[in-house]
C-alpha cells in the first residue's frame, strides 16, 4: 500500500505538461499575429492603422479619426509623444505558447502622454491673429464707427468660443479581448484563458469607436476574430469620485480617529496622575453621570485596547486550542482567495492549470474546507457558553451578537467604499470601483446577515457570505438551546435529524444542478454552486450541529470518558477522516475524470462533515489532556493573541489583497516560492490593518457593550 502510494506521488509530482482544450486555437492566434504586416511591430496598432488607410475622406468633423492619423503620422516622423503611446501598447511576447497571453502594455505611461492638437491649435492661432487686428481698429475707431465695434465683438465671441475648443491629445489605455472557443470552459481557478492585449489610443476615441475601426482593420488584415474593448481609462477617469457619501465617511474616519487620539491622550494622563479632567469629574455635582460618560469615552483609547491583545486567558474552562484553530483556519482561506481572486496573469498560465492538480498543491487549493472549522467552533461555543446562562434571553443574545459583527463589518464597507482613491493600474475598474458599486447597492443585505440569500452574485463584500449563514444558524440555534435545557434527553436524537437533514438536502441540491466536487469547474458551475450550495446555510449546518453536539459533550466533564487505547483509536480515525475529506477530491480534479453525478453529489455532501469530525475530535481531545504537543502548539500564548484579531483579519484581508490588485501593471511568472512570499506578504499586512481595525473599532464597541450590559444587570439586581 505504502508503495503504491509513493509510486502515485511520484508520478502527479512529474506529471506531464498538458494544455486544457484545443492547443491549436492558440497556435492559429498566434500564426495570424505573426504575419501581421504593418509600419509598426504591434498587432494591434497596425490593425487600427490599416483601417484608416481604407478610409478615403476622412471626416474632418470626427475628432477621434483625425487624431489617430494624426498618431500615425507623428509616429512615421518618430515624434515623442506618438513613439510613447506605441509604447503603451501591448505586443505579444514569448512564451505566447506557454500561456504568455496577457500582455498589459505600460498603463501609466499611456495615461501621462498628453500633446496638443496641431490642426486646432493653427485655427486658433489664425483666429488669435485676426482678433488683434479687430481689437486695433475697435481701440482706434470704436467710438466712432459701429460696424467696427461690431465686427469687433463678433471676433472676440468666435475667439473665445475656439479657445475652448481647444483640445489635447490624451492618452487612453483600453484592455481588447479576443474570445476563445473554450475559454467559457476554462477552469475557474485559472480564470484567465481568453487572449487579452492592451491598447493605447487617443482619448477623443470612444469604446464603440475603437471596435469599429479594429474590427475593420483585422477584416482588412484577412483575419476575422471575436474580441471586445473594455476598462478603457484616462487620466480624469482615474481621478476620485468624492460624493456625498464619501465626504460622510471620511468626516465619519476623521470623527474616529480625533476620538482615538483624545482618548488615547486623556487615558495616558489620567493614568500618570496629570489630568485636571479627573479633578474636575471628581468634584462635580454630575459625578455619577460625567463618570459613565467618561469611562465609555476612555475605553477608545489604544493604550487600553492594545493591551487588551497581549492579555492572556486564564479562564479554567476556556477551550484553549480554539485560538490557534481560529488563526490557522484563518491563514487558509486567505491563501485561497489570493489564487482565486488575485487578476495578475501569468506568463506560465499553461503550467499553472497543470501545477493545481497536482497532490501536493491541495493543500491550497482544498483549503475551502476550513470554513467548516469556524462552524464548528460556532456551534461548539454556542452550547458551550450555553451553560454559563442561567436564564437565557433570546433578544438580549441576538442584540449581543449583533453588535459585536456588525461595526468592523460596517467599517470594512466604508473602506470598500474608498478603496477607488487609489486607483492606479488596469484593473482598478474591475476591482475597487465594481466593489464600491456593490457595496453602494446591496450592503444593507450584508448588515441584515442575508447576503448570502438576496442577491448574493452581486454582493458587498462576498467573503461575508460565512457571517449571513452564521447568523441564520445562530438564530435557529435558540430553539435548540430552550430542548437541551427542557428535554436534554432528546436533544441529540433532535441534533441527528437536524444533521440528516442537511445531508439530504445538499446531496439533493448537488445531485440535481449536477455540481461537480472538486475546487475546478468552470465560471458557470461555479455560480452555480455558489448560489444553491457553498454559501447557503443549510449545506453548513452539518459541521456546525457537530460543533454543537461537541459544546454539549464538553460542557459535561462526565460524559464521554475515553480509555487510553480508544484515544489512540480516535487519533487514527481523525487522521483517516482528514486525508479523505481533504485529498479525497485529488480524482475529481484531474484530466479526463469522468464526473457522476451521485459520486460527486456524495463528496458534496459528507466532505465538510468528516472534516468537522476531524477537527472535532482534535478539540475534543486536546480539551481533555491528551492532546499532547497539538495542544501545546493551538493554545500557545502567540495564538491566543492572534486569535482576538482573526475576526477582523477575516474581514480586512480582501481589501488588503485588492489594494495590491489595483495596482497590478504587469504579469509574473508562478511559481512555489513565489506564491509562498506574496502569502506571507497577505498575512503580514492583513494582521498590521486587522490590528488596526480591533483596537479602533472592535474592542472599543466591545468595552462599551460590556460596561453597559453591566449596568443593565446592577440596575436589575438593586431594583429587586
Amino acid at each position: 500500500m505504502i508503495l503504491i502510494i509513493l509510486e502515485i506521488i511520484i508520478i502527479t509530482s512529474h506529471s506531464s505538461y498538458q494544455v486544457l482544450g484545443d492547443e491549436n486555437v492558440y497556435r492559429n492566434f498566434f500564426r495570424k499575429i505573426s504575419n501581421s504586416n504593418g509600419v509598426s511591430n504591434s498587432f494591434l496598432m497596425n490593425s487600427v492603422w490599416n483601417a484608416l488607410s481604407t478610409i478615403e475622406d476622412v471626416d474632418m468633423e470626427n475628432v477621434c479619426l483625425k487624431d489617430l492619423k494624426l498618431f500615425e503620422e507623428s509616429y512615421i516622423r518618430g515624434t515623442i509623444w506618438a513613439l510613447r503611446m506605441l509604447d503603451a501598447t501591448s505586443n505579444f511576447h514569448s512564451g505566447f505558447l506557454q500561456g504568455n497571453i496577457i500582455n498589459l502594455g505600460d498603463f501609466k505611461q499611456c495615461l501621462a502622454i498628453v500633446e496638443r492638437s496641431p490642426h486646432v491649435k493653427k485655427q486658433f492661432n489664425d483666429s488669435e491673429g485676426e482678433y488683434h487686428k479687430s481689437a486695433k481698429d475697435y481701440h482706434r475707431n470704436g467710438e466712432k464707427h459701429h460696424n467696427i465695434r461690431k465686427q469687433y465683438h463678433v471676433m472676440k465671441e468666435q475667439h473665445n468660443n475656439m479657445g475652448e475648443q481647444y483640445h489635447n491629445i490624451r492618452g487612453q489605455y483600453c484592455m481588447v479581448t479576443f474570445f476563445t472557443p473554450q475559454s467559457k470552459f476554462a477552469p475557474f481557478v485559472t480564470q484567465h484563458y481568453n487572449i487579452q492585449s492592451a491598447l493605447c489610443v487617443p482619448s477623443s476615441c470612444t469604446v464603440h469607436n475603437i471596435t469599429a475601426i479594429l474590427k475593420n482593420g483585422l477584416l482588412e488584415l484577412g483575419r476575422q476574430m471575436y474580441f471586445s474593448v473594455d476598462d478603457c481609462e484616462t487620466s480624469k477617469s482615474l481621478e476620485p469620485k468624492i460624493g456625498a457619501v464619501e465626504i460622510t465617511i471620511l468626516v465619519f474616519l476623521v470623527l474616529l480617529g480625533s476620538t482615538l487620539f483624545i482618548a488615547t491622550v486623556t487615558d495616558i494622563l489620567m493614568c500618570y496622575g496629570h489630568s485636571k479632567l479627573q479633578f474636575y469629574v471628581e468634584n462635580s455635582n454630575k459625578y455619577t453621570q460625567l463618570q459613565g460618560i467618561q469611562q465609555i469615552f476612555l475605553m477608545f483609547s489604544l493604550r487600553l485596547n492594545v493591551r487588551s491583545i497581549f492579555k492572556v486567558d486564564t479562564k479554567k474552562n476556556s477551550i484553549g486550542c480554539l485560538h490557534g484553530l481560529r488563526f490557522i483556519s484563518a491563514c487558509m482561506i486567505l491563501s485561497i482567495h489570493r489564487l482565486i481572486t488575485d487578476p495578475q496573469p501569468f506568463t506560465n498560465l499553461f503550467m499553472l492549470d497543470n501545477e493545481v492538480r497536482k497532490w501536493d498543491k491541495l493543500f491550497q487549493m482544498n483549503a475551502y474546507l476550513f470554513v467548516d472549522v469556524f462552524f464548528l467552533i460556532s456551534g461548539l461555543l454556542v452550547s458551550y457558553n450555553s451553560a454559563r446562562i442561567q436564564k437565557m434571553n433570546v433578544l438580549q443574545s441576538f442584540i449581543h451578537r449583533y453588535l459585536r459583527l456588525t461595526p468592523p463589518l460596517l467599517a470594512c464597507i466604508f473602506l470598500t467604499i474608498l478603496l477607488d482613491m487609489v486607483c492606479d493600474g488596469p484593473y482598478c475598474n474591475s476591482i475597487n470601483r465594481l466593489s464600491k458599486e456593490q457595496c453602494l447597492n446591496n450592503s444593507v443585505y450584508n448588515l441584515l446577515y442575508i447576503s448570502n440569500l438576496v442577491n448574493s452574485s452581486e454582493s458587498c463584500l462576498p467573503h461575508t457570505w460565512y457571517l449571513a449563514a452564521d447568523m441564520q444558524l445562530y438564530c435557529i440555534s435558540f430553539l435548540l438551546l430552550i430542548i437541551a435545557r427542557k428535554q436534554p434527553q432528546h436533544i441529540f436524537k433532535l441534533l441527528a435529524a437536524y444533521w440528516l437533514l442537511s445531508v439530504i438536502i445538499t446531496f439533493v441540491v448537488s445531485y440535481v444542478n449536477q455540481i461537480h466536487a472538486g475546487f475546478i469547474g468552470t465560471t458557470h458551475s461555479y455560480e452555480i454552486d455558489s448560489l444553491l450550495l457553498y454559501e447557503q446555510f443549510y449545506m453548513r449546518a452539518g459541521p456546525w450541529v457537530i460543533g454543537f453536539a461537541l459544546g454539549l459533550l464538553l460542557k459535561d466533564s462526565k460524559k464521554l470518558q475515553l480509555k487510553k487505547a480508544e484515544m489512540k483509536m480516535g487519533w487514527t480515525l481523525t487522521l483517516i477522516c482528514l486525508s479523505i475529506s481533504y485529498f479525497g477530491v485529488y480524482p475529481f480534479v484531474q484530466y479526463g475524470f469522468e464526473h457522476g453525478a451521485i459520486v460527486d453529489s456524495l463528496y458534496n455532501t459528507f466532505s465538510h462533515s468528516i472534516f468537522a469530525l476531524a477537527v472535532g475530535w482534535i478539540i475534543y481531545a486536546c480539551q481533555k489532556g491528551h492532546g499532547g504537543f497539538v495542544n501545546s502548539f493551538l493554545s500557545s500564548i502567540l495564538f491566543q493573541r492572534l486569535s482576538k484579531m482573526t475576526y477582523c483579519f477575516y474581514l480586512v484581508h480582501p481589501l488588503v489583497q485588492a489594494l495590491q490588485y489595483s495596482q497590478i501593471v504587469s504579469p509574473r511568472t508562478y511559481s512555489d516560492l513565489s506564491q509562498i512570499s506574496l502569502l506571507l506578504g497577505d498575512v503580514l499586512y492583513s494582521l498590521m490593518f486587522a490590528a488596526i481595525l480591533y483596537v479602533a473599532v472592535e474592542a472599543p464597541v466591545a468595552n462599551i457593550e460590556n460596561r453597559l450590559l453591566e449596568k443593565s444587570i446592577q440596575g436589575k439586581q438593586n431594583s429587586e
